[in-house]
């Protein structure tokens, strides 16, 4: 699973538990819910700046990740084709013109 969706799926439990623990802090007369509305811009901006990160990074990886299958390929597909013409000529030769 890549970073982006893991802390997609993260908000929304994250926010319920945030809310119960300002819930407990009101019970105990240690923080009043007028008073905690900056908690939940911190909260919801936190994220936001998490999930842009994430998802930028996860589109550079599979960006490299893609380059870099492609140069394989492309080599691959090369080194093949100068393997293949030389075993197909020396075993034309080493058969007497048949090949395998």
């Amino acid at each position: 699973m890549n970073r982006y969706l893991m802390i997609r799926r993260l908000r929304w439990p994250l926010f319920l538990l945030l809310v119960g623990v300002l819930a407990l802090l009101h019970q105990a007369d240690i923080l009043r819910w007028h008073h905690s509305w900056p908690i939940f811009l911190i909260y919801f901006g936190a994220f936001m700046l998490t999930e842009r990160a994430a998802l930028t990074l996860d589109q550079q990886q599979s960006a490299n990740e893609f380059n870099a299958s492609s140069a394989d390929y492309s080599t691959t597909a090369t080194e093949h084709v100068e393997t293949t013409g030389a075993e197909d000529h020396i075993s034309t030769h080493e058969n007497k013109g048949v090949q395998l």
